[in-house]
């Protein structure tokens, strides 16, 4: 799975230090972009009392989730200041974050805790590869072929 990694290339798990994080898909797509009409894997999640749409991003190393969907959370979790920058696949830019919260994160019978980074606009949720994993929506096989 992809790991958190500072600029100087190590293992990171701590907010303190600015991190940089690449994900794939965009929260702020608001038409496909081909790939089969964007049919992309999504799942029905739980968090705060509040159910989500996610979309499944085996590529991404965090969960992030849009402002409007934050907001309508109720009680709205409380946002801690967070120092990574969050990058979109092949994007030099980073995303605005609000910040992030610490949360339980349930599909079916399976919950985990994990941190949910919120983002300025776009629409949803994306569900990182830790998390998918986690909650086992997506399970990874290793397979060697010897000839």
């Amino acid at each position: 799975a992809p790991r958190e990694k500072s600029e100087r290339g190590s293992d990171m798990d701590d907010d303190d230090d600015e991190t940089v994080i690449h994900v794939i898909h965009s929260l702020f797509a608001t038409t496909p972009t081909n790939c089969r009409q964007a049919q992309l894997p999504k799942c029905q999640i739980q968090m705060v009392r509040h159910e989500v749409v996610a979309v499944v991003d085996t590529g991404a190393s965090i969960n992030l989730l849009a402002a409007d969907e934050h907001c309508q959370m109720s009680p709205t979790p409380p946002l801690t200041k967070t120092n990574i920058r969050v990058y979109a696949y092949g994007q030099n830019t980073p995303l605005s974050l609000r910040g992030m919260f610490h949360t339980t994160i349930t599909h079916g019978q399976n919950s985990i805790a994990a941190k949910v980074y919120v983002t300025e606009g776009g629409t949803g949720m994306l569900l990182g590869c830790q998390a998918a994993e986690e909650l086992q929506i997506v399970t990874f096989a290793l397979s060697i072929h010897q000839e």
